[in-house]
């Protein structure tokens, strides 16, 4: 139950729409500053007090800053919107998350936060319907939003690494792909820009192909039979080929698709080819795919900690990464991490 808000004085254009109590699971909590925009809404607002719900703002009246200060002086931290409007309100935060992400009034932990959840929001629509034009120019646009946030923000990488979830979703994991490649790539800085954001969409639909995978396949606990491997192995290509379709031109992109599960010392599919041969995106989704993975709940294997995960990376796995991009990520998971790695790497080998 929400904790009760102030009486509010509310705008005369404003009416009293009180519900019961019980009827709380049919609101969803929002921050209010992440609307504070003075942009116009498709979605009511609404005020919690004395065990009901209160209507504070129509959806043709924006919320401005004005009105944002106005709540905190009176203690107000929540806004409540109805169930049925939380995808409208995703919607509206994409529309303006340039603006949101790059509101440093707006503590770093929430803007990430506002970003995560628009990003499983537009990636989960992707997932249910690749063949949609606008799921497509949602996930261009996300990319963007990400990688600029990530090159301003210093934190941004570990206020968003400590939210992503530890139960493997395809979509889920797509983002937390394209999260930690962009910040391997900032991190390492050896390219430019242009190439950073396309790396930012490359994670973000490295695993589109497994959308003409059942479900069955992809959650299945036990060993692969022959037929659901080459399904799997198929995935690659497939992913390639409904970005094109989609819209996807540019070759580097397209080529960090079909080439995230190649192996640096060769070996790997579709192609088998090894190296430099293998597109520079790619490798850094490899390193990004195989962590994430290995950190999350799967239905065939148990979590790792980061720690347990870098370990068996470096010691049992090296031959599938660019080395050098996989000391970055043992960097850019913290001194502590790479410390107790290093000594492991002094008995075990070397990257």
């Amino acid at each position: 139950m929400p904790k009760t808000a102030y009486k509010p004085s509310l705008d005369s254009t404003a009416r009293d729409f009180a519900l019961d109590k019980t009827s709380i699971s049919r609101f969803v909590p929002i921050a209010p500053e992440s609307i504070a925009d003075g942009e116009a809404r498709n979605f009511s607002l609404y005020l919690y007090g004395d065990g009901r719900f209160v209507l504070y703002r129509r959806s043709e009246l924006p919320l401005a800053i004005e009105d944002l200060t106005r709540l905190k002086e009176n203690g107000v931290d929540t806004l409540w919107i109805l169930s049925t409007d939380h995808k409208k309100y995703l919607r509206h935060l994409q529309s303006n998350l340039e603006k949101i992400l790059t509101d440093y009034r707006v503590p770093i932990q929430d803007r990430s936060k506002l970003l995560y959840e628009v990003s499983r929001d537009v990636m989960e629509d992707l997932f249910k319907d690749p063949d949609d034009p606008v799921n497509l120019t949602r996930v261009e646009s996300l990319a963007k939003d990400q990688m600029h946030f990530l090159e301003k923000e210093p934190l941004a990488f570990r206020s968003l690494l400590g939210l992503t979830c530890h139960h493997y979703y395809t979509f889920t994991h797509s983002v937390h792909v394209s999260i930690i490649s962009s910040a391997l790539a900032l991190r390492q800085t050896i390219i430019d820009k242009e190439n950073r954001e396309k790396l930012a969409l490359a994670g973000l639909l490295h695993d589109l192909g497994k959308t003409l995978i059942s479900t069955d396949i992809l959650d299945k606990p036990g060993k692969l039979d022959q037929k659901e491997w080459i399904e799997i192995k198929n995935h690659p290509t497939n992913g390639r080929q409904l970005a094109k379709q989609g819209g996807v031109i540019d070759r580097d992109i397209l080529g960090a698709i079909e080439q995230h599960h190649e192996k640096y010392m060769g070996g790997g599919y579709p192609n088998g080819i090894g190296g430099n041969e293998i597109n520079i995106l790619a490798r850094y989704l490899t390193v990004a795919d195989v962590f994430d993975a290995m950190t999350t709940k799967r239905a065939y294997d148990r979590r790792y900690s980061a720690y347990a995960a870098l370990d068996k990376m470096v010691r049992q796995m090296k031959n599938l990464f660019d080395p050098e991009i996989l000391k970055v990520l043992i960097s850019l998971l913290g001194e502590p991490v790479m410390e107790g790695i290093g000594r492991k790497v002094e008995s075990g080998g070397t990257l």
